[in-house]
């Protein structure tokens, strides 16, 4: 029997939507256990994950990028060696969902049901991030999407400061048009394995394992999810105004050509500032600041998904 846990973050706006759908998989795959777990409060979908890892055959993260990146973590922080931990998936119901935009996941239940009677799955990379956290602790997070130290991360920390009141849809376009307004780059120094050594002043410092953040924006172009590599995106001292400008291409998925901006790959990346620190947001989550340390894990995670599609 296919036992499978469902990995709801209970903040969404539309629960009552999901529970159908809970409904519409257990009619669809009546010989399977389904459980459905909700999140009671920020961050606690990690524990639950962690808990779902031991016995169950899929995780299916309910929400978007945010979510994959907790039940994400709730995995790898088991500990279970590779083989044997459960396949994950997704029912996109998230604001981004750049992930699944990446992978060729439309994220609804029908694709889902097919995916889970196929067993369609492949190994993905999984990024790790070392950083300055809380108190001055360096943590550790894994993330499947990217890792954005600069302007990136600062539009997430302004959209999660704002009061609940103002609805998430409206949140992202004005902590965007707030951040574009104040943001000033950071004097950085960025090292990779692979002969990358650079320092200046930057706008942001992206380490990809997917092709797009921020709502659809192609940021590497040149990013595959099971190549064993970081695909980096460096955005030296250009003004918000230039990128403004580039959005088009972002939006084309087409590379951007332009002197302050260039494409690295690498399995280790390392990240220290001169002056004040740079924030640093992963999946959309922000976490804490730089100096920063970025690996690849190639093939970390067993991923739910359609056989055909190359990213």
């Amino acid at each position: 029997m296919l036992k499978i846990a469902l990995l709801i973050k209970g903040n969404l706006g539309h629960l009552q939507h999901i529970r159908r759908d809970v409904e519409c998989l257990r009619q669809a795959l009546p010989q399977a256990q389904i459980t459905a777990l909700e999140s009671r409060e920020a961050g606690s979908i990690v524990d639950l994950a962690n808990r779902a890892c031991e016995g169950s055959d899929y995780l299916i993260a309910v929400g978007g990028d945010g979510t994959l990146h907790e039940v994400l973590n709730g995995v790898l922080q088991h500990g279970l060696a590779r083989r044997a931990l459960p396949a994950l998936g997704l029912l996109a119901r998230g604001t981004a969902n750049d992930y699944a935009r990446t992978v060729g996941l439309r994220g609804d239940t029908a694709e889902l049901i097919g995916l889970l009677k196929s067993g369609d799955c492949r190994y993905v990379d999984a990024g790790r991030i070392r950083y300055r956290g809380a108190g001055d602790q360096r943590d550790i997070r894994y993330f499947l999407n990217s890792a954005d130290i600069g302007i990136g991360a600062a539009v997430v920390s302004s959209m999660q400061a704002m009061p609940l009141v103002i609805g998430r849809p409206l949140r992202y376009p004005i902590s965007i048009a707030r951040t574009f307004l104040t943001f000033r780059g950071k004097e950085l120094t960025v090292r990779s394995d692979q002969g990358l050594c650079w320092r200046g002043r930057s706008l942001a410092v992206v380490a990809a394992n997917g092709r797009y953040f921020g709502s659809g924006l192609c940021i590497a172009p040149h990013a595959r999810i099971d190549d064993g590599q970081l695909s980096v995106t460096l955005v030296a001292d250009a003004s918000t105004a230039d990128f403004l400008r580039h959005l088009g291409a972002l939006r084309r998925s087409e590379f951007i050509r332009h002197h302050a901006v260039s494409y690295h790959r690498a399995r280790r990346l390392e990240i220290e500032h001169h002056g004040d620190p740079a924030q640093i947001e992963a999946d959309g989550e922000h976490l804490g600041t730089t100096p920063v340390t970025v690996d690849i894990l190639p093939g970390a995670i067993k991923l739910l998904c359609p056989p055909t599609r190359k990213a």
